[in-house]
């Protein structure tokens, strides 16, 4: 995580890219928190929100991340769409957040962090 503090442009990019990708395939709920600072930085917000866009119509089209060839979980889907709801909020666009977070529930309306964050 720590290299994503200090890399720049396309190797950030590449490094967040490696980090998030197996985060949001196990399902950890706190990955936002944790890459929260990074929003304090110039330009690493606009790429992380690129970079998620990115992973969810991957996953969202043939279930799998645009560089691998075996599928992910569904619950890869949602977690996603977990992070984006944080992700908008945090940048104040709440109509897209409470989308994303009701997107998020309809998948799973069984998954309890999703509620705390609507």
């Amino acid at each position: 995580r720590i290299p994503l503090d200090f890399l720049q442009g396309d190797k950030f990019c590449a490094a967040a890219a490696n980090y998030i990708k197996p985060l949001l395939t196990k399902g950890v709920p706190s990955l936002f928190s944790d890459l929260s600072p990074l929003y304090d930085q110039p330009g690493k917000a606009d790429i992380l929100e690129q970079l998620i866009l990115e992973l969810e119509h991957s996953i969202s089209g043939d279930g799998r991340y645009p560089d691998r060839t075996e599928k992910e979980p569904p619950s890869t889907l949602l977690w996603i769409l977990f992070f984006l709801a944080q992700h908008y909020d945090r940048r104040g666009q709440y109509d897209i957040a409470l989308s994303k977070i009701d997107e998020a529930i309809q998948h799973t309306p069984t998954g309890i962090d999703l509620y705390s964050v609507k």
